[in-house]
């Protein structure tokens, strides 16, 4: 499963390992049941994709990814700021500036931001 606009993806951490595209673990629930999914961020989001589908018509047992333009990730409990010292952190200010695209409030609060030019995998 995939979130789809209707579904509340939520930000569960930056992605520690591995040094290449940003990655960041998120969920959301659909119909009671809690979805764990990667939000990977950048280039290599479309090579993997072909590269995917490429692997999986071959019989090779693959992540599950889509493409998406853009994806909101609401922080949950996490601020903004705190989003973004971790992304630094771990992908570079540039990066950040790169795919995080707009960020804003809730009515109740909640802060979110929009990444750009993501994949999910499953």
């Amino acid at each position: 499963y995939f979130p789809d606009e209707r579904d509340r993806v939520v930000y569960n951490g930056v992605n520690m390992r591995g040094h290449a595209s940003p990655k960041i673990k998120t969920k959301f629930s659909r119909n009671g049941k809690v979805y764990k999914l990667k939000v990977k961020i950048g280039d290599e989001v479309h090579s993997d994709i072909a590269a995917n589908t490429i692997f999986t018509l071959l019989g090779l047992n693959q992540d599950i990814m889509t493409y998406r333009d853009d994806i909101k990730i609401h922080l949950g409990e996490s601020s903004f700021d705190s989003f973004r010292s971790e992304f630094s952190n771990k992908y570079g200010l540039e990066a950040f500036v790169r795919f995080v695209t707009a960020h804003g409030k809730e009515d109740n609060g909640e802060e979110w931001v929009l990444l750009h030019d993501v994949a999910h995998l499953i």
